[in-house]
């Protein structure tokens, strides 16, 4: 009946379903001067107004939670590479260590994470440079042959 607790789903920026919100309006406006029991328009917007502070606030802590999450992100990443340098230090130190070779061979370093994703706001990611090997790139064309050029000029 209300929003959707899970984060993945965006919150709306009503959190008052349209029939409560017909029903508030009714008791502010027809039934203004009906008060029942524990039920009367005073009531239903106090309702209304915790409700709103309380959107507002799961709001804020989803956004603050979705920094939380990135930051944690590029930190396992930033751990990740760390610990992959350290690791291939400790190889070249170990080179003539065969026990110390056994211990690091036991090492299995967890995949690097993803980084975390840009803001789309940020604008769009720069694109990166295209790197081509030495031996794949092309040869310059050759250049004439002298001896064909002079006999070229000589039949001219």
């Amino acid at each position: 009946m209300f929003s959707d607790p899970h984060p993945e789903i965006a919150m709306s920026q009503n959190p008052l379903p349209a029939g409560l919100e017909l029903l508030l309006e009714t008791y502010t406006q027809s039934l203004s001067d009906v008060s029942f029991p524990d039920v009367d328009a005073a009531i239903l917007q106090r309702q209304v107004d915790a409700l709103h502070q309380m959107h507002e606030r799961a709001r804020a802590l989803e956004a603050e939670l979705a920094d939380l999450t990135r930051d944690l992100r590029a930190e396992e990443q930033a751990a990740t590479v760390l610990f992959g340098r350290a690791l291939d230090y400790a190889k070249v130190f170990a080179a003539d260590k065969p026990e110390l070779q056994a211990t690091l061979s036991q090492v299995k370093l967890p995949k690097v994470p993803k980084a975390p994703k840009l803001d789309k706001a940020a604008g769009p990611k720069p694109k990166k440079a295209k790197v081509v090997r030495a031996d794949k790139r092309k040869a310059p064309p050759a250049p004439p042959d002298d001896d064909k050029a002079g006999d070229e000029r000589a039949a001219a």
